[in-house]
């Protein structure tokens, strides 16, 4: 046996008197190196925001990053409920429909498994930002990319909820929010 810390024979290491192949997983009564996790990262980006709290709200009072910042906020704000939302459908996909539902309720052809999955994309209640965890978790359940993506695509063209920026550069034309035409200062110049 190894002494604790040092190393025991050839390709060896002795932890706590116990000497343990290079290479193997660490054992009960062992020490693993800490791990940083996201907790750890988010704990230090707070403290970061904290220390350097006041040069940051100079930087941000120019009157160009205010603008933008408002904006940013705003979609966040908007998006946010509607990403939720898709992030829980998601698990409760994952946790409460079996595997074998999807192979019964699509076509086994993707070509004839678009469709169906375009329609079921149309009548969900959210937007893109919900859309894209639920495709997701389709792909993960066994459903063909191409279904998944006809999904997708079906949701974010079919809803007027979450809909940023107001103008869409796509030729079906302009897709206003549901609170009217879109602001004067998001028209271009």
């Amino acid at each position: 046996m190894g002494v604790a810390g040092s190393v025991g024979g050839a390709g060896s290491v002795g932890v706590a008197g116990l000497d343990v192949p290079a290479g193997e997983p660490a054992g009960r009564g062992q020490r693993r190196a800490p791990r940083v996790g996201s907790v750890e990262v988010l704990a230090g980006v707070l403290i970061l925001l904290v220390v350097v709290r006041e040069p940051l709200a100079r930087a941000l009072s120019a009157p160009r990053l205010q603008t933008w910042t408002t904006v940013f906020v705003s979609v966040l704000v908007q998006a946010v409920p509607f990403l939720v939302f898709g992030v829980l459908l998601s698990a409760v996909i994952a946790v409460f429909v079996p595997r074998s539902f999807w192979a019964r309720a699509l076509p086994r052809h993707p070509a004839l498994a678009v469709p169906v999955a375009s329609a079921a994309g149309v009548v969900l209640p959210g937007c893109e930002c919900g859309s894209v965890p639920i495709a997701g978790s389709l792909i993960r359940r066994g459903v063909t990319p191409a279904a998944a993506l006809a999904f997708l695509l079906a949701a974010q063209r079919s809803t007027r909820s979450c809909s940023w920026p107001p103008r869409s550069p796509s030729p079906a034309g302009p897709r206003w929010s549901s609170r009217g035409p879109p602001p004067a200062w998001s028209s271009p110049s």
